[in-house]
């Protein structure tokens, strides 16, 4: 998996090349050129037919979410385009990390519980082939991973952030997710109710409510806390960035203690469980070895 490596190198050239005072055309078709990219090659034509970036990238929602297009749509006419596509590229480095943080971490557990049939039924092999040996391995996985697709299919139905929301892992991410896409949506000049809509769309959260108190002219503290995803001493910091006017540097110390957060839950989790694994493992282990000896035992002595 890329976790944005792509995209990453994409932002970062663009942001360079206008620092370097070249247009974005030149450096999509050079892109296009280096890697064979028919995307970037279709953008750079319709660059040079006198569009923008942002109705190119409009072109392709599937590779370019709204909130970048619309991030981009405003830097262009505020003539800060280099900052903005700094902008994004360290908003999906900080995605980036996050996953690749998170891959190592699952990993072994992982590893550890694919392992875990293979070795257990080492003796199957012997005794009854191969056939019979993998059954059981398939058999032993089967839960985990119908677990898993249960999971995911819950997590696809339209219900599922309501879901989310109670996992604390699941509403740390949002949380921060949130908060990281609005404060760079404002800084780049975008009005409050469309950052809120564009981030809430980023976070993968619905809207509710607090679109309507924006729109209606709420305040940035009461339209955040009407989303249920802030405890009172954020929505206290909030208060204070919004009286002070700095609502994007209390957007993103949220986002930080969030994540942070998030970190020692996952580095707790990973340190669980494997040993929940292997306690696991020994217990069934142990339910083997009792079946066999009660078997043996029977057998030996058929009147007890």
């Amino acid at each position: 998996m890329s976790f944005h490596a792509a995209e990453i190198r994409l932002f970062r050239s663009l942001g360079d090349s206008a620092r370097a005072g070249l247009s974005p055309a030149s450096t999509l078709a050079r892109l296009a050129e280096q890697e064979g990219e028919g995307d970037l090659r279709e953008m750079a034509r319709r660059l040079e037919e006198g569009g923008t970036l942002s109705e190119a990238m409009r072109a392709f929602p599937r590779r370019f979410p709204r909130w970048q297009t619309e991030l981009i749509a405003a830097s262009e006419a505020a003539g800060r385009l280099d900052t903005a596509f700094y902008a994004v590229a360290e908003s999906l480095e900080v995605s980036r990390r996050f996953w690749l943080g998170l891959a190592p971490k699952a990993a072994y557990p992982l590893l550890l519980l694919h392992f875990t049939p293979f070795a257990v039924y080492s003796m199957t092999l012997g005794l009854e082939g191969v056939g019979p040996y993998l059954f059981k391995v398939v058999l032993f996985l089967l839960p985990f991973y119908l677990l898993g697709g249960a999971a995911w299919w819950l997590l696809r139905s339209p219900d599922a952030e309501a879901r989310l929301r109670r996992l604390p892992f699941a509403r740390g991410w949002m949380k921060a997710r949130f908060c990281r896409m609005l404060a760079l949506l404002m800084r780049a000049g975008l009005n409050f109710p469309k950052a809120l809509e564009l981030a809430l769309e980023a976070a993968g959260l619905s809207a509710g409510r607090s679109l309507d108190s924006a729109l209606g002219g709420a305040g940035f503290a009461e339209t955040l806390g009407s989303l249920g995803l802030f405890a009172p001493t954020e929505l206290d910091a909030f208060k204070t960035g919004e009286l002070a006017g700095a609502y994007d540097r209390q957007l993103d110390v949220v986002a930080s203690l969030t994540e942070e957060r998030n970190e020692a839950l996952l580095r707790t989790l990973a340190a669980l469980l494997p040993p929940v694994i292997f306690i696991v493992v020994a217990l069934f282990i142990a339910s083997m070895i009792l079946r066999f000896y009660s078997r043996l035992f029977t057998g030996a002595m058929p009147g007890f």
